[in-house]
């Protein structure tokens, strides 16, 4: 069931974004709730109104040149092998075309390194 295998990403995620409130209180991080779909009707609907299959779950909205923002696509550190779907590439490889740093994440110790060096707009990241 999917509930029962998003369930340590869940927990790794929200530990991110607790964590990251707390270091960067004037910023902004959001989740971007694509998994909450259940039903194709609410899938229709959400299409409708702009929901994009692929996005990465979290976006960090705050500019680091030379980025216009940070996206990360979480992934359980207990499978690093865990896979990423064709259209999820897809996704973090137009977004960084568009000048987003976009990046897979397994596991909240990894987003969280990403978000720190982007936050001090480490130049390992350009």
């Amino acid at each position: 069931m999917a509930g029962k295998r998003r369930q340590p990403e869940r927990a790794e995620q929200q530990a991110l974004v607790t964590w990251f409130r707390l270091q960067y209180p004037t910023d902004l991080i959001f989740a971007i709730p694509n998994q909450l779909i259940r039903t194709e009707q609410q899938a229709i609907f959400a299409k409708r109104i702009g929901l994009v299959s692929g996005m990465p779950d979290l976006m960090v909205a705050a500019a680091r040149k030379p980025y216009h923002g940070l996206f990360i696509e979480m992934k359980p550190a207990s499978s690093i092998k865990s896979r990423v779907s064709f259209v999820q590439n897809r996704v973090v490889t137009l977004l960084q075309q568009k000048g987003y740093l976009a990046a897979i994440c397994y596991g909240w110790d990894n987003a969280k390194m990403i978000i720190e060096g982007y936050m001090s707009g480490a130049t390992w990241m350009s």
